[in-house]
């Protein structure tokens, strides 16, 4: 994998599970894809928008904190994209009219997640790093919108104002802007907002999926909500290097054991559970270990706090991160991971 595209929004909804108060309602989703394209991706670029006014110009950037903690830990993987936000955007009124409404269907569709994207985006620390790269508020010079009757009603609907609206339908216009940024070869990671775009004379695609050997995005999906932003940094800094040690960023499903996934599964630490048998052995004696709840303590390892109760063991095999490091108890765990990994094999 070569140089895909991640849209700023994208970056936003991550960090949104990690401090705000509101989750964008995609994050976990978003969490997962980015997890892939880092880890496999030679540079994975992202969009910047740079304001050409002179009194924005001479005011400082803020880019997403994401963008700020995955760089200090990897400095040669990401790469912003600039491109300018001084005079707006023009849009011919038939193609305006025709993704708007579009755009208004999807919203009426899909308006409890579009009313959390916009608290989201309400946020002072999300407004701040917006206006800090776009003064206009918008991209595009949506004037003409704010006289369709289309939006009066959409806002009445959704019980917005209507610049928040035109606000989120601005971030879906970028879609064939980024589109084109990406480039024919390349992948476009869009924020799902973005799934809302619609034009009949325009073609809607991101890219072909690359291809990988195994993917991360359902268990970092699974586990991001439970993390710190830091956490979620280092997780996506080893899983890369990881993968690279290994050599598995270049090769393809099917041409490694499935022992590689377990050894790196336990090195980053991903959520391991109980296997069937070891589960099975537990009821038997009526206690892991012997006991009603035992410290995943072994020789040299350090766990404190890590205490597997029989319940949980009995009706989800679940452990704590920290006990994917116990060599001792490999024998009685497996990730999920494992059975996704054998699943892309055998297609």
């Amino acid at each position: 994998m070569r140089s895909p595209l991640v849209d700023i929004t994208t970056f936003n909804a991550i960090e949104s599970l990690f401090h705000a108060r509101t989750r964008d309602p995609w994050g976990s989703r978003q969490a997962g894809e980015l997890a892939d394209l880092f880890v496999y991706a030679d540079t994975l670029r992202y969009p910047f928008n740079v304001p050409t006014t002179p009194a924005a110009a001479a005011a400082a950037l803020e880019k997403p904190s994401l963008v700020l903690g995955l760089e200090g830990r990897d400095s040669s993987v990401l790469r912003p994209l600039e491109y300018p936000t001084g005079d707006p955007f023009l849009l011919r009124d038939e193609y305006l009219e025709e993704a708007f409404a579009h755009f208004a269907v999807w919203s009426r569709n899909n308006s409890h997640a579009l009313r959390q994207w916009l608290t989201l985006h309400d946020e002072p620390w999300c407004q701040a790093q917006y206006a800090s790269r776009v003064p206009n508020r918008y991209i595009f010079s949506l004037d003409k919108l704010l006289r369709d009757p289309t939006l009066v009603d959409l806002s009445q609907h959704l019980h917005r104002p209507p610049h928040d609206l035109c606000y989120a339908f601005d971030v879906v216009l970028r879609y064939p802007l980024y589109g084109e940024f990406t480039g024919e070869a390349e992948h476009y990671l869009n924020h799902p907002l973005r799934d809302s775009f619609f034009h009949s004379s325009l073609t809607r695609e991101s890219g072909t999926p690359p291809a990988i050997a195994v993917s991360f995005k359902q268990t970092v999906s699974e586990m991001a909500h439970a993390l710190s932003q830091d956490e979620y940094t280092v997780l996506l800094h080893e899983l890369r290097g990881t993968v690279r040690d290994a050599g598995l960023n270049k090769l393809k499903p099917g041409e490694f054991d499935k022992d590689v996934i377990r050894e790196i599964a336990a090195k980053v630490a991903l959520p391991p559970r109980l296997r069937a048998l070891a589960k099975a052995s537990a009821v038997g004696a009526g206690a892991i270990g012997g006991l009603g709840a035992i410290p995943l303590l072994g020789p040299g390892a350090a766990l404190a706090g890590a205490v597997v109760s029989v319940s949980a063991a009995l009706w989800s095999g679940r452990l704590p991160r920290q006990a994917a490091r116990l060599r001792w108890l490999r024998w009685a765990l497996e990730w999920p991971i494992e059975q996704q990994a054998q699943d892309r094999n055998e297609r």
